[in-house]
């Protein structure tokens, strides 16, 4: 049988040396790889951060003039700018509170020149009179009804009135038309009207004073 050669020392020492100077290189190159990708990085989300830094002071200038303009008007124009912001909110706030007095008064009616009777509520005086002389019968809500004022000059206090939905005082209103035609001067002395706001009001005499200044105009020769 052969003999298998045998290893010396040197060999042997010679062989490690070359293994470890070989992955000592490895080594390095791996860490060089390491350190280039981190400092890349690194590198870019600096950018990043410097990029959002200039954009943060960007944003905070612009908040501080909105602030300066808003909360401490020192300039004319500024203030001029305050007092058109408080004009508009005064404006918008009597939007909503008239949109909220209209819905509600939708429901209710002020009838004017209907004679109370005594002894008889006045939710019967009222559904007895549409009975007889008009094409409707809406049913009042009997703890609504109230006389505004008092009577003058024998006329009877106006008497305000509450229905269940303002499609029922739509159709009162159309029907109430038709007492202009009665022949009986009591029955057409009787007027049903919406429960006007104050705009509303205001706004309805102006136009029957325009109309009436139209109508004058045109008469005259």
């Amino acid at each position: 049988m052969s003999k298998k050669p045998e290893i010396s020392p040197e060999i042997l020492e010679n062989i490690l040396v070359k293994v470890t100077e070989r992955l000592t290189e490895t080594f390095k190159l791996f860490i060089d790889q390491l350190v280039s990708a981190v400092t890349s990085r690194v590198d870019h989300v600096q950018s990043k951060m410097d990029d959002l830094n200039t954009h943060l002071v960007t944003v905070s200038s612009r908040i501080d003039d909105l602030e300066r303009k808003l909360m401490l008007p020192t300039t004319a124009t500024s203030s001029i700018e305050t007092g058109s912001m408080d004009q508009t909110l005064k404006t918008l706030m009597a939007v909503e509170t008239e949109k909220a007095e209209r819905a509600k008064r939708s429901c209710n009616v002020i009838i004017t020149g209907l004679q109370p009777q005594q002894g008889v509520h006045d939710a019967d005086v009222f559904t007895e009179f549409c009975e007889h002389h008009l094409t409707v019968k809406p049913h009042p809500v009997r703890s609504s009804c109230q006389r505004l004022g008092r009577p003058t000059n024998g006329r009877p206090a106006r008497l305000k009135l509450t229905l269940d939905s303002s499609q029922t005082v739509d159709h009162l209103i159309e029907s109430s038309s038709i007492l202009r035609q009665s022949t009986d001067g009591r029955v057409r002395n009787v007027y049903i009207n919406r429960d006007q706001t104050k705009l509303e009001a205001q706004i309805a005499y102006e136009q029957r004073h325009q109309r009436r200044s139209s109508a004058g105009t045109v008469r005259s020769p």
